[in-house]
């Protein structure tokens, strides 16, 4: 039996992530500001929105997705993305509720990218981190990203979890993706300074 491994794809120096506060709305009306968003300023978006399906947005998380077709944004812009997006819907910029250490990980629960693919419970995870300590937090949420290729949106949504681990735990992370059969996921690395998106090979 062959193991997924994963290998760097694409880097960028600096970690970055804005904890967003707004009233309950719902999810498909989050999307559609956060598409009209990257349609005007031309800025890729990619955000948590803490929840399950069908439950109502109140938290979001935005962070950078580096790309190797594409690059990554520097973080001045992805701020004054944050500031724009604020100041058009009333939301509220907060303090992350993480202390900016460890490492930050949006991980999907879906088997690869078909929509009827097998799905795994967020419960999973838990138990995966769970001989690890209790230095660790997994929470529910909706992993979305908006990039205008050709002029439109391409957007792309999934349930998974949000995890942030110190940074030793990372191959226990790398473990799960490769049990969930995650093509990609990327690690916002504090302890580094540094973003970076893994690829299965």
């Amino acid at each position: 039996m062959t193991t997924t491994t994963y290998t760097e794809v694409a880097t960028a120096a600096g970690a970055w992530c804005c904890r967003v506060l707004l009233p309950e709305t719902p999810f498909e009306a989050v999307c559609a500001l956060l598409k009209d968003l990257t349609t005007v300023t031309g800025t890729p978006v990619t955000a948590f929105l803490f929840g399950g399906c069908g439950d109502p947005v109140a938290e979001l998380l935005l962070v950078r997705d580096p790309s190797r077709t594409h690059g990554t944004p520097e973080i001045a812009l992805y701020e004054s993305l944050a500031q724009r997006l604020t100041a058009e819907t009333g939301w509220s910029l907060a303090p992350a509720r993480a202390p900016h250490s460890g490492v930050l990980v949006g991980l999907g629960l879906r088997e690869g990218y078909a929509p009827d693919a097998p799905h795994h419970a967020p419960a999973e995870v838990e138990q995966h981190l769970a001989g690890h300590g209790a230095d660790w937090s997994c929470r529910t949420a909706r992993l979305v990203s908006a990039r205008l290729v050709d002029g439109a949106v391409q957007w792309y949504d999934e349930v998974g979890v949000v995890v942030h681990t110190p940074a030793e735990m990372a191959p226990t992370i790398e473990r799960i993706a490769a049990l969930f059969a995650q093509h990609r996921y990327v690690v916002t690395d504090f302890g580094s300074g540094s973003t970076r998106a893994l690829a299965a090979r």
